[in-house]
């Protein structure tokens, strides 16, 4: 009997060790994570500081690498390099051959301000889920993940830039 005792003190024990840390309330807290209450204003709060950033620093003339990942033909998770001149996509190619980005495909050479783009667009237009990171120098998205719809399989969007150089030099192409 008092083995049975003991036993059941242990378990009662053990279980009240485990139990999720409460306050006033009885309200779960989760030391790790911050709650946040709207992560489409953060978000959008993240967007607005990173493209003040951007405005203040962006080179004229600069070049990237943005490569997606996605269920798609692996044609369309090559990365593309994009030179951008005086704010415009001068030059888009495939990586790792350099041959120019098809023409129907041209769309997908995005300036930094396209990724903003894309970011507000996800956001005004309520996606469920907008992460994005952002150069800490110069403000531009690192790393963009939308989800639109919770309930759709697929339908995500993961863009990643880096490679990020300044080109002073940089010189439209020559036209033939």
């Amino acid at each position: 009997m008092k083995l049975l005792i003991a036993a059941l003190l242990t378990a009662a024990s053990l279980s009240i060790c485990a139990a999720p840390s409460v306050i006033a309330g009885d309200k779960p807290v989760s030391p790790t994570k911050p709650i946040v209450k709207n992560p489409l204003a953060e978000a959008d709060r993240q967007l607005k500081a990173a493209e003040a950033k951007w405005k203040k620093k962006r080179p004229e003339h600069y070049s990237y690498t943005l490569q997606r990942s996605c269920f798609c033909a692996p044609d369309y998770r090559k990365p593309i390099e994009i030179r951008v001149f005086r704010g415009k996509v001068q030059q888009a190619s495939l990586l790792p051959e350099g041959t120019p980005l098809p023409t129907e495909r041209k769309a997908e050479a995005l300036p930094v301000e396209g990724l903003f783009r894309m970011i507000r667009e996800a956001i005004v237009n309520k996606s469920a889920s907008v992460t994005v990171k952002y150069n800490a120098t110069y403000g531009y998205p690192t790393s963009i993940s939308i989800d639109r719809d919770r309930m759709m399989a697929d339908e995500e969007v993961y863009l990643s830039a880096s490679n990020f150089k300044i080109a002073s030099g940089l010189k439209p192409k020559q036209q033939k």
